[in-house]
């Protein structure tokens, strides 16, 4: 039986990554998370499988190697997504990250990190301190502290660690919990709320990557079963959209959708397209649809 370690896998994806992996292998889960088990038990059935453990530790103190006894490879999905202030975003992403990819090369263990494909609108940045304040960079905080920790590790890799980085489009569709602060389920609540989509001004026609849950799911569970050594750095999106695209086809289930422009919270960012070829050749197929997604979101979580 295979062990695995994966933090945040009572998240949106990770609680899908969890149903998936326990349900259609032997694998065993440790799962790391800063809750409480017994806040979490209703919520999230698997934690009643007897091949998975819920531990609560919190990933920004010093990590126990313990931990990793055992364990084959690391999953790390765990991170604040929304802008918290300066020190959460570096003690929940940053130096969390740190550490853990640090115990892998210790103990030498494989090291997965979710990133994110934002990282292509941020600014070359050498470390967190060259790069300065994060609030104040003029680019998205979340992708700037996912582009650190991709640097972080790429460093850890040429002293003997094997990480496989994914660069995830927005990830969408249904599952349980929901999230809805990434663009196209804000966008749904509010088309679903009678209420105007708030799109950033100058941003209609630009194009973003968007990544169907399942897919996320199913490359994690692709590369888990294919060890590679070294760096692999795989970028992946379902497909790619602009914004006006995605508003149509909510607008073709959701009537009297409308807009309002509002200001971007950060400088404005050129359109991001993922060709996915990378990990398309190992032979991974994309399958996700947006508007099987749309539906599904709005039949299971948004219908009044």
């Amino acid at each position: 039986m295979h062990r695995l370690l994966l933090t945040g896998g009572c998240g949106y994806i990770g609680s899908a990554l969890t149903r998936r992996m326990i349900s259609r292998s032997d694998v065993a889960l440790t799962l790391l998370g800063r809750r409480n088990r017994n806040g979490l038990q209703e919520k999230s059935q698997s934690l009643q499988n007897a091949r998975l453990n819920y531990l609560q530790v919190d990933l920004a103190d010093p990590f126990d190697d313990r931990l990793l006894e055992g364990v084959e490879c690391v999953i790390h999905l765990a991170g604040v997504l929304r802008f918290e202030g300066e020190q959460a975003l570096r003690k929940n992403n940053i130096l969390a990250t740190r550490q853990l990819a640090q115990a892998c090369l210790r103990k030498k263990k494989r090291f997965i990190f979710i990133s994110t494909a934002s990282v292509y609108g941020v600014p070359s940045v050498r470390d967190h301190e060259s790069a300065g304040e994060i609030s104040q960079l003029l680019c998205c905080p979340y992708a700037v502290s996912k582009r650190v920790s991709e640097l972080e590790i790429v460093e850890l890799v040429g002293m003997g660690l094997d990480a496989t980085i994914f660069r995830f489009g927005q990830v969408y569709g249904y599952s349980n919990p929901m999230q809805y602060h990434t663009m196209l389920h804000a966008f749904l609540l509010r088309a679903c709320s009678s209420q105007p989509i708030r799109v950033w001004e100058n941003a209609t026609y630009q194009v973003r990557p968007y990544l169907h849950l399942s897919d996320a799911v199913s490359v994690i569970e692709f590369l888990v079963a294919r060890p590679l050594p070294g760096l692999h750095i795989f970028d992946c999106a379902s497909q790619n959209l602009s914004t006006e695209d995605v508003i149509h086809r909510i607008a073709k289930v959701v009537p009297n959708v409308s807009i309002e422009f509002i200001e971007p919270p950060f400088g404005g960012v050129d359109s991001i397209e993922l060709s996915c070829e990378n990990i398309k050749n190992l032979g991974f197929e994309f399958r996700g649809n947006i508007d099987g997604a749309i539906l599904e979101i709005i039949e299971n979580s948004l219908s009044s």
